[in-house]
């Protein structure tokens, strides 16, 4: 299994897209992991081709054995070719799943979102409230874009009630 990029040219005034090349990008039981999962995908304003995924120990959702790791490669020659992979975020005891990804068309900042949940209990399984055994949001950002990264931010207090157990990036 490999998560694939397929370039595409889409015409504005169209709903059709054309495929103009794929390239795997992350391939399973490669560059230490045995599965990637949940890929998120952008093209930054110099042309470069970001995609993030989880690095999972095992084929396991978040809360399953094994701690998941949040994972990235850029491609600058259309996916012809990616830069090794690259971990973004990785701490014993902790999973990180579901990256969401947004250019900033104007200043070229790249913004990425992703969730931490305590190993072995995934999002049915966290209690209420702000801390690190709850669901946790973290954010970094690139302004050179995406080749370096501003490190893991938890932003929790300003995006989750302490009333909540559960909360993530997107679907």
């Amino acid at each position: 299994l490999a998560l694939a990029c397929a370039i595409l040219a889409i015409p504005v005034a169209s709903v059709q897209a054309e495929i103009l090349g794929q390239s795997n990008a992350m391939v399973a039981g490669t560059e230490g992991y045995p599965v990637y999962r949940i890929p998120g995908f952008t093209v930054a304003n110099d042309g470069s081709l970001l995609l993030f995924a989880e690095g999972r120990p095992n084929g396991g959702d978040p809360g399953g054995a094994g701690d998941i790791d949040m994972v990235y490669k850029r491609s600058t020659d259309g996916g012809q070719t990616w830069s090794p992979l690259s971990v973004l975020h990785q701490t014993n005891n902790f999973d990180y799943s579901d990256p969401r990804v947004v250019v900033d068309r104007n200043s070229g900042d790249i913004h990425l979102q992703y969730v931490q949940w305590p190993t072995n209990n995934g999002q049915a399984g966290v209690p209420v409230g702000l801390g690190s055994n709850s669901a946790v949001i973290y954010y970094q950002s690139s302004q050179d874009d995406g080749q370096t990264w501003s490190g893991p931010a938890n932003i929790n207090s300003q995006v989750k009630s302490p009333t909540w157990a559960s909360l993530n990036t997107g679907p």
